[in-house]
């Protein structure tokens, strides 16, 4: 039964933090009136069922684009985004608000990025003391911006961002988290823990 308990503490445990980036809120960067911002990270391994969350505060009555890109800057186009979606701010102040779900992602350098329509308005916390945590191989990379007023409007990715949020020493608040695409050996687990609880149903029948 011990050894049950520890194999399932093991395979739990492959549930896990990508990259979460916490501290003290020192600023809300504005999403809104044509404005964008960029968090960037890297994941160091192939990840599978992955969930992206920002720390952002807007009216629940509007809704932000998100987009999730292998590149950002001028030549990004369609061809670079990963994921899309147009999600509901919560309402109230800060609130770490699901952005996407259940995606499967190799290993690579991602940007999200948060844009809104002009007539919506939002934003996106900051801090200036970030606290970053990161699986091996993985990195928080970027923070940064941009605003426009092009009618009509960019491709958001594509536009030109500066790094640092407002041109200053802020890094916006998110989390990556996902359970890791099973490796042979947890494969190898996995099977070897059902057949442990089949035999001691068997002995106990």
């Amino acid at each position: 039964m011990k050894a049950l308990v520890l194999l399932f503490g093991c395979l739990v445990a492959h549930g896990a933090t990508i990259v979460s980036v916490s501290g003290p809120v020192n600023f809300g960067g504005s999403i809104g009136n044509n404005q964008a911002q960029t968090a960037g990270f890297t994941t160091g391994q192939a990840y599978a069922d992955l969930q992206i969350s920002a720390l952002l505060s807007g009216p629940a009555t509007q809704t932000f684009n998100a987009y999730l890109t292998t590149s950002i800057g001028p030549g990004t186009t369609v061809a670079d985004q990963v994921a899309f979606a147009t999600v509901n701010f919560l309402g109230g102040g800060a609130t770490m608000t699901t952005v996407f779900t259940g995606l499967s992602l190799p290993a690579d350098q991602y940007f999200l990025t948060l844009f809104n329509p002009a007539n919506t308005n939002g934003g996106w916390s900051s801090t200036g003391a970030p606290v970053v945590t990161a699986a091996p191989g993985s990195s928080h990379n970027f923070s940064g911006y941009f605003i426009t007023n092009d009618n009509p409007l960019p491709y958001p990715p594509a536009a030109s961002f500066v790094n640092g949020v407002e041109n200053g020493n802020h890094t916006l608040i998110y989390d990556v988290v996902t359970t890791p695409v099973p490796e042979p050996s947890t494969a190898l687990l996995t099977a070897a823990a059902g057949i442990l609880i089949l035999v001691r149903r068997a002995r106990m029948a």
